[in-house]
C-alpha cells in the first residue's frame, strides 16, 4: 500500500492508511490501520504503526471535507476529531493571511501518545497543493483511485511508492 508523503519547512509526515472497506455510515467499529510517521527540524521522531486508528467511516467523511475545502465549501475553523484521539484536522477553505488573497488551508493535528493521548501534539499546515495530494491519497487509500499518475509518485527508502508533495 502506498504512502502519502507531506513536506514542509520544518517537518515531514509519512502517512499510509490499511485495510479501508466501504461502510454504512451508520455502521461502526470498522477501523483502517495506520501508519504514520513524523520528523522535525527540531528533532522530532514519532511513529505510529500498524494501529487502529481510523474507523473506516472517518475516512470516507474525512475525504468529503478536505473535498469541500478544496471547493472553497464549509465552516472556516470547523474541526474534526476522531473517535480514536490521534489526530484532528482544522478545515480553514477561505483564511486570509493576506486581505482579499483567501487560501484554503487544512491544519493537521498528531497527538503525541505516551500510554495515552497527551496535551501535546505536532501540526502542519496544509495548503492547496498538499490538500489537493491528501484529497487523492485518499481517494487511493478507499480504492476510488487508482495509481495511474507516476509523475506524482517518488520511492521512499522501503521502495514502496508515495504521493508526494513538498516545498
Amino acid at each position: 500500500m502506498m504512502w502519502l508523503k507531506l513536506n514542509s519547512h520544518a517537518c515531514e509526515i509519512h502517512f499510509r492508511l490499511r485495510g479501508y472497506r466501504w461502510m454504512e455510515d451508520t455502521d461502526w467499529d470498522n477501523w483502517c490501520l495506520v501508519d504514520l510517521h513524523v520528523t522535525s527540524l527540531s528533532g522530532v521522531n514519532y511513529g505510529l504503526y500498524d494501529d487502529p486508528a481510523l474507523e473506516c467511516v472517518e475516512v470516507t467523511e474525512l475525504e468529503e471535507r478536505v473535498d469541500a475545502t478544496l471547493r472553497g465549501e464549509g465552516v472556516s475553523g470547523e474541526i474534526m476529531e476522531m473517535i480514536e484521539p490521534y489526530m484532528t484536522f482544522e478545515f480553514c477553505p477561505r483564511k486570509e493571511f493576506v486581505k482579499g488573497n483567501p487560501q484554503r488551508i487544512i491544519y493537521w493535528r498528531i497527538i503525541l501518545w505516551d500510554e495515552g493521548p497527551t496535551e501535546d501534539y505536532i501540526s502542519m499546515c496544509l495548503d492547496s497543493e498538499a490538500i489537493e495530494y491528501l484529497s487523492l491519497y485518499l481517494k487511493y487509500a478507499r480504492n476510488a483511485l487508482k495509481q495511474s499518475d507516476p509523475e506524482n509518485c517518488g520511492n521512499d527508502r522501503q521502495g514502496d511508492y508515495v504521493w508526494a508533495v513538498g516545498r
